[in-house]
């Protein structure tokens, strides 16, 4: 059956109460206006509605993420907010059409002024330093839509007094001419070249992006500039890789990676068998349905966990691993920290067999009871007890075959009770501080559950375009 989408009035995209933070709270806004940006590739103006003004400021180079209810789902898709910033003025988001994407293909179908979508509030930090100065020296390398949050950048750039202007220097390359978005609003940003210089690479021209050429264009200043990159995650590989070598900080790259959901999902036969989710925090498992991420497992069973992009590149979704393998969860929306931390991405990562999850709150919905959804529950609930049944009754004849037996040597024989330990007595199985014996149980020490990290994060790869 097609897959129908509609957005001409309020989506019945239902994110009550729901526990989740604001970072995950989604707004009504009416589009304002749609204008064509190039080939295939429009931007919408949104406001609050009846107001002409944004929910409120932004920072350069963030995203919001758009909720579109089908007739059997809901698809998010995030987009680069591309103004300057300024909360006077509309939200801008430039969308291109992608071959076989419905969201994309339906905004720019069907998407009109008047219409009302559900949107995000801004997240995301692929921005701009926290301070500019004039002798700084940022480069932009952007590919294809990967130039609508570098635009952003470039637009609050300009705002500033000439000479409180860093020098920038951008990359852009495009297949062809009709592909180049916004050609002509880049090409009145600084047509003096007082502080903006510009190359542009046209594919269909056998003009190539390298590395080498990047680097002879920014000169000796290469070393304490600050990279920023958007566009394919190939791009990203690429200059991650390859400009550490030639001496640039690891801390002056700062990249994002636009995709769509469907390319992050797991490929590994072992992710798309069932898998069970064990909740640290209420004791709970869960059974997983094959190919299906934690955090649409975690929804259909009632909890709200924290999203945003969904697509593993906001890091919005990140959740504790405490034991068990997950199959994709580890991309670029997370820091080298946080993965030394066990944090995943709960949008993109698929369990591997048994695992056990921190920082997934509460449920807050009402379970979706349906029968398959009763009998996973059901199944879930089953093979815990029955665990746990194994346990008990292993520790039953253990206690059984020691009361039988005399361990003490011939002369210990006449010990006082007080200096032996039995089965019955307090010691005898001991847990440790802090712990407990039995990992199946599914309860755990208060010291063992970790709660939702702090926003702070990485530079690299904040939402997708």
């Amino acid at each position: 059956m097609k897959e129908v989408l509609t957005v001409a009035t309020a989506p019945a995209v239902r994110h009550p109460d729901t526990g989740r933070s604001a970072r995950t709270q989604f707004v009504t806004l009416q589009v304002l206006a749609v204008t064509p940006a190039a080939r295939d590739t429009i931007t919408l103006a949104l406001a609050l509605p009846g107001t002409g003004r944004s929910p409120g400021t932004y920072l350069p180079g963030q995203f919001i993420t758009l909720a579109f209810p089908g007739s059997n789902t809901t698809y998010y898709r995030s987009y680069s907010l591309c103004g300057d910033g300024q909360s006077d003025q509309p939200w801008e988001i430039t969308v291109k059409r992608q071959n076989a994407g419905i969201v994309s293909s339906y905004i720019y179908s069907h998407v009109r002024p008047g219409m009302v979508l559900q949107a995000s509030m801004p997240q995301g930090r692929f921005t701009l330093p926290s301070t500019l100065a004039p002798r700084q020296v940022l480069v932009f390398v952007a590919a294809g839509s990967g130039i609508t949050p570098i635009f952003s950048m470039l637009r609050a750039i300009r705002r500033l007094p000439l000479k409180r202007r860093p020098r920038v220097l951008l990359h852009y390359a495009y297949h062809n001419a009709a592909d180049a978005i916004y050609s002509v609003e880049l090409a009145g940003l600084d047509p003096e070249r007082r502080w903006l210089t510009q190359w542009h690479y046209v594919t269909t021209n056998g003009h190539r992006l390298g590395v080498e050429h990047l680097l002879a264009t920014v000169g000796e200043s290469a070393k304490a500039a600050e990279w920023y990159v958007c566009g394919t995650a190939s791009l990203k590989r690429c200059l991650e890789s390859a400009l550490p070598r030639h001496g640039i900080p690891a801390a002056h790259i700062h990249s994002e990676v636009f995709a769509s959901p469907t390319s992050t999902r797991a490929a590994d036969p072992s992710a798309q068998a069932p898998g069970y989710i064990r909740l640290v925090d209420s004791g709970a498992m869960l059974e997983t349905r094959p190919g299906e991420t934690l955090l649409e497992s975690l929804e259909r069973y009632g909890y709200r966990p924290d999203f945003n992009c969904r697509s593993g590149a906001c890091g919005t979704c990140r959740l504790r691993l405490l034991s068990g393998r997950v199959q994709n969860g580890y991309g670029a929306g997370l820091t080298p920290e946080e993965r030394a931390a066990g944090y995943v991405l709960s949008c993109v990562a698929s369990p591997v067999g048994e695992i056990a999850l921190a920082g997934a709150g509460r449920r807050v919905a009402a379970y979706s009871d349906t029968s398959d959804n009763r009998v996973s529950l059901r199944r879930a609930n089953s093979r815990r007890k029955l665990r746990l049944g194994l346990v008990a009754a292993t520790l039953g004849l253990f206690a059984t075959a020691w009361g039988f037996t005399n361990h003490f040597p011939a002369n210990q024989a006449n010990a006082s009770p007080a200096d032996t330990t039995s089965p019955s007595s307090p010691g005898f199985f001991s847990t440790p501080a802090g712990g407990s014996n039995n990992s199946s149980s599914g309860q755990s020490s208060p010291g063992s559950i970790f709660g939702q990290p702090s926003q702070g994060g990485p530079n690299t790869s904040t939402g997708v375009s």
